[in-house]
């Protein structure tokens, strides 16, 4: 290859702007990951690069453009010496030395996130070393000097790469993502797949304009001549990309209902992409079309990856294999037969670029899928789920970002409950400003807390001597109601015939007065009781429980010749005293309530995730359904104190003891049908607390 001054200049001045995709590969693929992954993400792009090129020296250029033993692998030129050489096999090999970083660096968006750093490097060799210089032999052996590789030497066109550099990098991708399996979470048992937050969108915007800018060397220099096809060949880039933003973004807007970002990105490149393998030998219409197919493709699969599940981060696989198979195809529909100098019709020409797609799928994801399984059986590629928690910027690196620094403090403080920890200020950032203003927060908060601890031990205090008034008043309040019915029933009995009808009835209802007076006495003693109070809270056998309330209330459920069925009950944490309470107060009404039919009583017990659903069932009369919403109201009475005497407390202790076990409590009523009262408890005290 003979190449002038100005050849030179223009292949060395392209082969910078290539170098220039790393940095943008670097700025999208970071922008689009989680920030505790973004560190581990750069640091892969810029020592992948390392790796390729020094591998592409030492025996990389060899095979791939050394002299072809049966059009197969190249022969010569390992380790590469440019002292003696000519100038023109310097900026060659420094050109293609380009082109080997961006095929491996297109690996790195895909597997990101829960690949081991020592993995990639494994999978960068495995690439740069053996899959692409071989294939690159195949498609482009010979082109600096000595004969063609099989597949050139057939007829395949690919100009600048669509299939050699991106669907070799795009097929690798999907080998390593199948190995790895999606992210956590990614995937959900139910619902759709998860996206997650990406730590700097307008990075990865910047990242896309990197890339563009890049790919005029990309395309411009592929023809090693500083000559009159270059301005085509970058107009024709810039409209393929264009068109494929577009169409990406007209496409996907209405299906999934707003421009969401990547649209935009994915849409773009797939179309730069696309137009690659033929940006030399195709008009302006073509190229548009070429570009806007290419972000169709891209869309498409990137559905079907989603369909099967397959967690690609940065969508490198649709971007470069998918559309890279396209634009590789689109060589024989739309390129200038003249130009391609293959002297093969356009059936012949598309049978040939569709066995040197065939020929990619099979060498780069077949062969990097089995070598890297290989890997993989020797050193696991993936990281432990707990690293992949924490995230592969400390797990891998030990690097730590201001963000994460304020994580783990809130992670701290939520573990051990020490709220006196205070998050490092990095001042003149944005996490600085908000990790400022947390810890402001949480010195309020602090102090919030401590007069809310005070506040709280003066009303227990309060609650302590209401509880004793009540104790206290409660006995001089029984002691006299005691002596009234005793004084009445001795005069009711000792007097009896003596007194007329009038005395007698008075008499009864003196007697049946001081008898509700006192029942009302010990269910306001019963509701004031329950306090809030957690040392009560033992671990209760709710089966024993029933057993002792349905022993409690043997004599009425033997008079009114209730049916009580009863299921298998859990052993719960809670205060067993209320919890009896609260099982007398519905089981009773239950019983007092009854209707015209035989009674029947039905007590239920169900786990419902974390919380223990219990059922206490009646076919008595029922409540009306426009006292439902107040049924468990203190004094709501429902029905009439003659027919049904009561203090309309009952209920209200049942809701009290409810709620002080953290659980909920309601009724399913009809008239006439019978009542269900339901409430929840939840199934131990941590997950109370």
């Amino acid at each position: 290859m003979n190449m002038t001054s100005l050849d030179l200049v223009w292949v060395v001045l392209c082969a910078g702007l290539v170098f220039l995709m790393q940095p943008g590969f670097m700025c999208l693929e970071s922008g689009l990951t989680r920030s505790k992954n973004s560190i581990n993400v750069a640091v892969k792009n810029i020592a992948d690069f390392a790796v390729s090129v020094t591998l592409f020296w030492a025996f990389g250029y060899a095979l791939m453009f050394g002299l072809t033993q049966s059009g197969v692998i190249g022969t010569s030129h390992f380790f590469v010496s440019f002292r003696e050489s000519a100038p023109s096999l310097t900026v060659f090999f420094l050109f293609q030395a380009m082109f080997c970083g961006t095929a491996t660096t297109v690996v790195s968006g895909a597997v990101a996130e829960r690949m081991k750093f020592s993995g990639y490097l494994l999978g960068t060799i495995v690439l740069s070393a053996i899959i692409y210089p071989l294939f690159g032999h195949w498609a482009w052996g010979g082109m600096f000097e000595g004969e063609w590789g099989w597949l050139r030497g057939w007829g395949f066109v690919d100009f600048a790469g669509s299939t050699v550099v991106h669907g070799v990098g795009g097929w690798v991708a999907l080998a390593l993502v199948l190995l790895l399996g999606p992210r956590l979470g990614r995937f959900p048992d139910e619902g759709p797949p998860r996206k997650f937050t990406s730590q700097n969108v307008p990075y990865a915007v910047l990242g896309v304009l990197l890339l563009w800018m890049g790919w005029f060397g990309f395309n411009g220099g592929s023809t090693f001549e500083a000559n009159e096809k270059v301005p085509l060949i970058l107009v024709n880039t810039t409209l393929a990309g264009s068109a494929g933003l577009l169409t990406a973004l007209a496409v996907g807007w209405p299906l999934r209902g707003r421009p969401e970002v990547d649209l935009l990105l994915n849409g773009s490149l797939g179309g730069l992409v696309a137009i690659t393998a033929s940006c030399h030998a195709v008009d302006a219409p073509s190229a548009l079309f070429i570009g806007a197919i290419g972000a169709v493709v891209m869309l498409a699969c990137t559905w079907l990856l989603e369909r099967f599940r397959i967690d690609d981060v940065v969508g490198a696989i649709p971007v470069h294999a998918g559309a890279g198979v396209w634009g590789t195809i689109a060589v024989a529909l739309f390129a200038d037969v003249d130009v391609l100098g293959t002297n093969l019709s356009r059936p012949a020409q598309l049978g040939v670029q569709l066995l040197g797609v065939a020929t990619c799928f099979l060498w780069a994801f077949g062969g990097g899928f089995v070598l890297m399984w290989l890997v993989n059986r020797l050193i696991p590629l993936r990281v432990t789920p707990e690293q992949e928690h924490i995230g592969l910027n400390v797990a891998e690196h030990g690097a730590t970002t201001d963000t994460f620094d304020l994580l783990g403090v809130m992670d701290s403080q939520v573990n051990t409950g020490d709220f006196s920890l205070r998050v490092p200020v990095e001042p003149f950032t944005e996490v600085g400003q908000i990790a400022a203003l947390y810890n402001r927060v949480m010195e309020r908060l602090q102090r919030t807390a401590f007069e809310l601890r005070r506040n709280v031990s003066n009303l227990e205090r309060s609650n302590q001597d209401l509880q004793h008034f009540a104790y206290a008043a409660s006995h001089d309040l029984q002691e006299p109601l005691r002596a009234v019915a005793g004084y009445c029933q001795l005069l009711q009995l000792s007097v009896k015939d003596e007194l007329n009808a009038e005395a007698q009835e008075f008499v009864h209802n003196a007697i049946e007065g001081t008898k509700r007076m006192q029942t009302l006495i010990r269910d306001l003693l019963a509701y004031s009781r329950i306090s809030t109070s957690e040392d009560s809270f033992n671990s209760v056998d709710c089966n024993q429980l029933l057993r002792d309330v349905l022993s409690n209330l043997d004599a009425s459920i033997n008079d009114a010749q209730v049916v009580v069925n009863c299921m298998e009950m859990p052993t719960i944490s809670a205060d067993v005293r209320q919890l009896r309470q609260l099982f007398l107060n519905l089981i009773g009404n239950a019983i007092k309530y009854r209707g015209d039919r035989p009674p029947e009583i039905h007590i239920t017990a169900e786990r419902k995730q974390r919380e223990w659903l219990f059922a206490v069932i009646d076919n008595g009369i029922g409540v009306d359904q426009r006292y439902q919403e107040r049924v468990f109201a203190i004094f709501q009475r429902l029905h009439t104190q003659d027919e049904y005497p009561g203090t309309g407390i009952g209920l209200a202790i049942c809701k009290r003891v409810v709620e002080r076990h953290a659980g909920r409590i309601w009724v399913e009523s009809e008239m006439g049908q019978g009542s269900s009262f339901y409430f929840t408890i939840p199934d131990s005290r941590d997950e109370r607390l």
